[in-house]
């Protein structure tokens, strides 16, 4: 007999209909939040126990003593690289990443490692390294859905997407951006806007958002007036700082790249090399303490403040310098709103520059930051759409709609047509996808054809077709006329059948030798899909091909081994990528 707890765990996947998908989802959204608040109260415990006081990191760390600035990001390193050496140590079949385990794997999150890999980003943020810390956020929301459903035996299909609702309400927690942290799922990680997979990720992030708000938590990030009067030339600065966010995007990304390769190259421990991050970032703290953290507060003083070129320049140069050595080293944790705070920088230096010209645009510097941090994000992670709703969310500025479409826009089409680095694998793997159906939709027949050897003319003799048979080693020869047209397939049985019966091999190939119920031919003008059905059903290795006239004439042959081979490749690809949108969408299966 069923044990108690057995039962309730079954009693889960029996309920879980696609009626009751959204009632999950709001209990993933309840998850997340309160992974999120979690995640807020460790850190606090650790800023208290190192300083005596707790709250945003800027003003924690600009209570350190000059040892404290130099020593506490140095052992928070340390410690992050040992608990991440920790999580290595766990075997284990489950996904470390939740993008991965979303969009590739089963849904199943390891908890150990997951574990020691929050914990490795608490110590770092903690301690004031300039690392953003939604990535530990969101990956806590959607480890904790995952050993919710596991709890309850629910199946892999609908465990992806208890998954992907927990990471949604862990961006709408962090950034109280609910349509953004649906959006920000539902494009990055499962390339989708189904309403399947949209319905459920809304409402988990909506769930969340709320308790957030229930919890005192709520503030708004960037508040901000709106402005609903804009020049033809502050338009037109937006187009360009599309450009400018396109091109740089992608450089500020391979830097990062650059210097997580010069760290790996560095002959000490990760341990020891993420301590040394940690020193440097000590040295950028006593030179500017603005940079700690993941720079919103940096963000909000942009926005409210004027700054002068000449600092502007300066904190925008340490902040990139201590975001390098930080991600370098090997620290875990999110870009995201570090990648939006070097947008807003870039951006109001824009500005200072286009005000030698146009001295009115200095009226827009707030919203020209906005833009800056939207058409960053649009290009860092090739999701333009939630780059917009998120800027628009924090802010509660709708009148930055439009300029916001036509910067996010451009950067994301500049950044990808110069085939910039971006922030998430998973976008990778989905645009190499997005070349691989590229490539099966202008894949031709004409792409494999070959000249072939095994063809006999039919006036040839049965010694020359044994020959052909004798040097080639085929099962066929294909015959054609003095004109090329396509006869037919003269088969090695037959004429081994003629010789044994006749023993003449000076005469003459018969009609009746040369056959064409063997195989048939491919012709111009079939896809692929079409061919690999030919040679499926087919024993051989290779069909004759033939234009479309009539009578059809010989243009080449076809090997079995090379389309299958290019055809297994590309459908696995595109299986492997497009496994969660179809399984969504199937119904339920026990």
């Amino acid at each position: 007999m069923m044990r108690p707890l057995d039962h309730f765990r079954h009693s889960g996947q029996r309920l879980f209909a696609r009626p009751s998908l959204l009632i999950w989802a709001v209990i993933m959204g309840c998850l997340g939040a309160g992974a999120t608040m979690l995640f807020y109260e460790s850190m606090y415990l650790i800023q208290y126990l190192l300083s005596g006081r707790s709250g945003m990191v800027n003003d924690v760390t600009s209570t350190f003593s000059t040892l404290q600035t130099i020593v506490f990001p140095c052992i928070g390193g340390l410690v992050a690289g040992l608990l991440l050496n920790l999580s290595n140590r766990f075997k284990t079949d489950a996904e470390s990443d939740y993008m991965e385990a979303v969009a590739l794997g089963n849904g199943q999150l390891s908890i150990p490692q997951g574990l020691a890999r929050i914990l490795s980003a608490l110590s770092v943020v903690a301690t004031g390294g300039s690392i953003g810390r939604e990535g530990p956020m969101i990956h806590f929301a959607a480890m904790t859905a995952s050993a919710f459903g596991r709890f309850f035996y629910v199946d892999a299909v609908h465990l992806r997407l208890l998954v992907a609702c927990g990471a949604a309400a862990g961006v709408a927690a962090a950034y109280n951006t609910p349509i953004a942290g649906a959006l920000f799922v539902a494009e990055i990680v499962i390339g989708s806007m189904s309403m399947v997979v949209l319905g459920p990720l809304l409402v988990a992030a909506a769930t969340s958002h709320l308790l957030m708000r229930f919890s005192g938590r709520y503030h708004l990030l960037y508040e901000m007036y709106d402005v609903w009067h804009y020049s033809t030339e502050f338009m037109l600065w937006a187009v360009v700082l599309g450009l400018l966010a396109g091109c740089a995007t992608p450089l500020f990304l391979r830097y990062l790249s650059f210097l997580r390769q010069t760290f790996k190259k560095i002959p000490l421990a990760l341990p020891w090399r993420m301590a040394l991050g940690g020193l440097c970032m000590g040295g950028f703290l006593l030179l500017d303490q603005r940079v700690a953290g993941n720079g919103d507060f940096i963000v909000h003083q942009l926005l409210h403040n004027a700054w002068a070129w000449q600092s502007l320049l300066l904190f925008l140069l340490v902040k990139v310098l201590a975001t390098g050595v930080v991600v370098g080293s090997g620290a875990v944790g999110g870009v995201l709103t570090p990648v939006m705070c070097v947008g807003a920088s870039v951006a109001l230096l824009m500005v200072h520059a286009a005000a030698l010209i146009f001295p009115e645009i200095n009226n827009f510097m707030p919203e020209f930051a906005l833009l800056g941090m939207g058409a960053f994000l649009a290009a860092a992670t090739s999701a333009p759409l939630m780059a917009m709703i998120m800027i628009i969310e924090m802010s509660q500025n709708l009148s930055l709609a439009a300029p916001l479409i036509f910067s996010c826009t451009i950067a994301y089409a500049v950044a990808r047509f110069f085939k910039g680095l971006v922030m998430y694998h998973v976008t990778e793997t989905r645009e190499q996808s997005d070349l691989l159906r590229s490539r099966l939709r202008h894949l031709h027949i004409e792409d494999f054809i070959q000249t072939p050897q095994n063809v006999i003319n039919a006036n040839a003799s049965v010694k020359e077709a044994v020959q052909k048979f004798t040097q080639l080693s085929v099962r066929y020869i294909y015959v054609v006329d003095d004109e090329n047209v396509y006869q037919g397939v003269i088969a090695h049985k037959d004429v081994t059948e003629l010789l044994f019966n006749s023993g003449d091999m000076q005469q003459l190939i018969k009609d009746s030798l040369i056959s064409r119920r063997y195989l048939q031919p491919l012709t111009i003008g079939m896809t692929l899909d079409q061919i690999q059905e030919h040679l499926v059903n087919f024993s051989g290795e290779r069909l004759p091909v033939l234009d479309q006239q009539e009578p059809a004439h010989l243009i080449g042959v076809i090997y079995k081994s090379e389309v299958l081979a290019k055809y297994s490749e590309i459908k696995r690809s595109l299986d492997n990528t497009d496994k969660v949108v179809l399984d969504l969408h199937a119904p339920n299966s026990k």
